[in-house]
């Protein structure tokens, strides 16, 4: 059975910058994302009860994005950073071994309509080709989920986002 995957660039329906809290909302989504040495601090919630990601990338490919997969199985939030490569005839994901036990739960919550998850991530991979979000730089988000919690199974929703002027605070490279 072919599977499609929906992918779009959009706009940034709101950033507020002036707290270096970067904040993203669309396809019933939200994100909000801040440098806090040395991690990225994460809220993520998404509509349904299958996994739910956040991508980082300094372009709009996935060619070598960091995504960080959350789902919930039997009650236990399992998360994993993944990142991409391009095979044809299209990308696809593997764990990152390296950086997914640098992943922290801060706090799970969830109702009849969404999931909600706050965690911290290593701001610099330990992969070199991947994006280091101690830099300031052209940044783009990518959301999605899937309403399956296998990590394998397509997203009903994917899209990425452009922040145009990230930058964090603190002790940068």
């Amino acid at each position: 059975m072919l599977r499609y995957i929906l992918s779009f660039i959009c706009v940034v329906v709101g950033t507020d910058t002036s707290a270096e809290t970067y904040k993203v909302s669309t396809n019933r989504m939200e994100a909000s994302f801040e440098y806090v040495k040395p991690s990225v601090k994460v809220t993520l919630t998404a509509p349904n009860k299958g996994w739910f990601l956040v991508g980082f990338n300094s372009d709009a490919e996935l060619e070598n994005a960091r995504l960080v997969f959350v789902r919930v199985v039997d009650n236990t939030v399992e998360l994993e950073e993944h990142r991409t490569s391009f095979k044809f005839p299209m990308p696809y994901h593997q764990i990152n071994q390296e950086n997914t036990h640098r992943i922290h739960l801060v706090e799970y919550t969830s109702d009849e309509r969404r999931n909600s998850v706050t965690f911290t991530f290593a701001a610099q991979s330990q992969n070199t080709t991947q994006i280091d979000m101690r830099k300031e730089q052209p940044l783009y988000i990518t959301l999605a989920y899937s309403n399956e919690v296998d990590f394998n199974n397509h997203s009903v929703m994917r899209t990425t986002i452009k922040i145009n002027e990230y930058k964090p605070q603190g002790d940068k490279i």
